[in-house]
């Protein structure tokens, strides 16, 4: 009777199935549009171990162990997205990037009152993403004059692997009523008809995150009854909560205090040609506008090649970035306090109060933007352009989108208070 073990295993499997859909939560797969059935599959499992043991008359000891695995999988016909099946020629800023020939994102916007077409998210199929947890927490409860004492402990390591979803390797075409646009026809479907785009966007390689977390947190509490009319009940939890990391030490961010104005790259500038815009090297400005020494429209705002340092401002993990590209924390201080008083002797009114503080961690796509941006990856916007020539531009690139990092590590926390009142009636009413 001294030790009592006892646990569970569970096992659930979840379909869903939708002809034009938005996958959400771990694949965010979307489009409107009827191409093809998607199924996502979700099957959490999970196992766990309880074992009580009551090591005197006032001291127990309860202990459990839990492993859980929540995988998600996104299938379909990967013939429905390929390009050849609708005989998609559409030229890439990266060719070789795209290895399933999955048909390009489309974008169209600027139509009021409109329900527009729109297909994004998709890289490959099927999208596999398992996520995997451990836990083991113990408690220490003991009974000692009016005093009712605990101590314990929680440790969890969570796993969340993510192929490259955030990274554009099929590309996306935005079509939109754009004035900035010199081929813009006042609406997006004539200015796609006509070949002609807003923004084109693509990543020059997919990255997978491989993200891991570890979280530890002890705790001191104690309800004491002070006497017939009060009782306190305080405490002290204290969390370490490291950030998130890639296992795979891929995290990069951009640093302000790294970045040196002297060497920024230069971007294209616009200029007119008789009448027309056209692109130039700010740092070779040519005597007179010809169309033989300037660049086309679609090259404004794009990097001069040769030009500065690419990677200006950026720190990795391997040139001291902290993993998860954020400081971290220590040990986060979270103090309990309760109190329960019954004022007088008849005990029919009963004043009750708290406050705590407690601690979270910043979800996993934070992390993703780290390790799935530049320079692991090369995300290039092309912008007003005809979409026959951005093959031609394959060594040109825009400014990448980059992730810059708050090293500080804040964690968020909730403070809690309450205070309420309770007061006895009559006819069994408080």
């Amino acid at each position: 009777d001294k030790i009592r073990v006892s646990g569970h295993y569970i096992d659930t499997h979840d379909n869903s199935s939708s002809p034009s859909t938005a996958t959400t939560g771990a694949a965010n797969i979307f489009f409107n549009w009827p191409l093809t059935e998607l199924t996502t599959q979700y099957r959490p499992k999970n196992v766990s171990l309880n074992v009580i043991s009551s090591i005197s008359p006032s001291l127990l000891n309860e202990t459990t162990f839990g492993y859980s695995t929540a995988w998600t999988n996104v299938t379909g016909s990967t013939t429905a997205f390929a390009r050849k099946t609708y005989g998609v020629t559409l030229p890439l800023i990266f060719p070789n990037t795209n290895q399933s020939n999955i048909i390009p994102g489309i974008t169209f916007g600027s139509l009021p009152n409109q329900t527009l077409p729109t297909f994004s998210g998709l890289t490959s199929l099927p999208n596999l993403i398992p996520n995997p947890v451990f836990t083991l927490s113990t408690t220490f409860s003991k009974n000692y004059r009016g005093h009712n004492l605990k101590a314990g402990m929680a440790y969890l390591h969570s796993r969340f692997d993510s192929p490259a979803l955030s990274t554009n390797t099929n590309g996306t075409a935005g079509f939109a009523n754009d004035a900035q646009n010199a081929f813009n026809t006042g609406d997006p479907f004539a200015t796609a008809l006509l070949g002609y785009y807003d923004t084109f966007s693509q990543s020059n390689k997919g990255v997978f995150t491989s993200g891991a977390y570890n979280n530890i947190e002890f705790y001191l509490q104690d309800n004491w009854k002070v006497t017939k009319h009060l009782t306190l009940d305080y405490g002290m939890r204290m969390s370490f909560i490291p950030p998130q990391h890639d296992l795979l030490n891929q995290e990069a961010a951009f640093v302000p205090s790294q970045f040196s104005f002297a060497q920024a790259q230069r971007l294209y500038a616009p200029v007119l040609v008789s009448g027309q815009r056209r692109a130039v090297d700010p740092a070779n400005v040519p005597a007179q506008f010809t169309v033989a020494d300037t660049f086309p429209t679609s090259y404004i705002g794009l990097i001069v090649p040769g030009s500065g340092n690419p990677t200006d401002g950026i720190v990795t993990r391997k040139g001291g970035l902290e993993p998860g590209a954020i400081n971290n924390r220590g040990i986060q201080w979270g103090p309990r306090f309760g109190f329960a008083y019954s004022p007088g002797s008849n005990s029919k009114t009963v004043i009750r109060g708290g406050f705590g503080i407690s601690y979270d961690r910043i979800q996993f796509n934070v992390l993703n933007r780290y390790t799935q941006g530049f320079p692991n990856t090369i995300p290039t916007t092309l912008y007003y352009g005809a979409l026959s020539d951005i093959g031609s531009q394959s060594g040109v690139v825009g400014p990448p989108a980059g992730q810059a990092a708050a090293t500080d590590g804040h964690i968020p926390n909730t403070y809690s208070d309450s205070l309420g009142i309770q007061r006895k009636i009559g006819w069994g009413t408080v």
